[in-house]
C-alpha cells in the first residue's frame, strides 16, 4: 500500500490482501508437469479471494514427455493444451497440432493466435514488493468453448 506501521520500534511495510496470481498458476503448472493436479485448500487457507476457474479446465492426457528449451523454461504437451514454466522471464516457442490455430491463455484471459501452426508466447514475471522476480507458469487451451 505504500504506507508502514511501527511495531515494537520495527518499522513494517503494510500489504494489500490479493491473490497472487502468479503464484497460483505457476504451483498448478509445475503439478501438470509432474502429471497431478494441484490444488491448495485447508483450514490454514482461505479461498475468498480465489477467482480464477484455472484448476476446472482439465488439460486432457499427456501426449509429450517434459522437454525443456534452449532458455531453461519447460514445456509440455497434453491433449487439450500446453504447459509452460520457467524459473525466469522467457521466450518460448510451441507448436500447435494439426487442425489448432490458436489457443486460449488462462493466466491473461485471451486468445493467441499462431503462424503455421508455430506459437511464441513470452513469460514475464511481475515484479514482487521485495522487487524481486518470481518464477512463472502459464496453461494454453486447444479447445476453449
Amino acid at each position: 500500500t505504500g504506507k508502514t506501521a511501527t511495531e515494537r520500534g520495527k518499522q513494517h511495510r503494510i500489504y494489500e490482501r490479493t491473490v497472487d496470481r502468479q503464484a497460483i498458476f505457476y504451483g498448478l503448472a509445475c503439478s501438470y508437469m509432474g502429471n497431478a493436479s494441484g490444488f491448495t485448500a485447508g483450514s490454514d487457507v482461505s479461498l475468498d479471494y480465489v477467482k480464477d476457474d484455472a484448476y476446472l479446465h482439465p488439460l486432457g492426457s499427456p501426449v509429450s514427455g517434459l522437454d525443456k528449451t534452449d532458455n531453461g523454461a519447460y514445456v509440455k504437451y497434453f491433449s487439450r493444451g500446453i504447459v509452460v514454466v520457467s524459473g525466469a522471464d522467457a521466450t518460448v516457442r510451441v507448436t500447435l497440432p494439426p487442425g489448432k490455430s490458436r489457443v486460449y491463455d488462462l493466466y491473461e484471459k485471451k486468445f493467441l493466435e499462431s503462424n503455421n501452426n508455430k506459437l511464441t508466447v513470452k513469460l514475464t514475471s511481475q515484479v514482487y514488493p521485495s522487487g524481486l522476480k518470481h518464477s512463472i507458469g502459464r496453461i494454453y487451451l486447444y479447445d476453449w468453448h
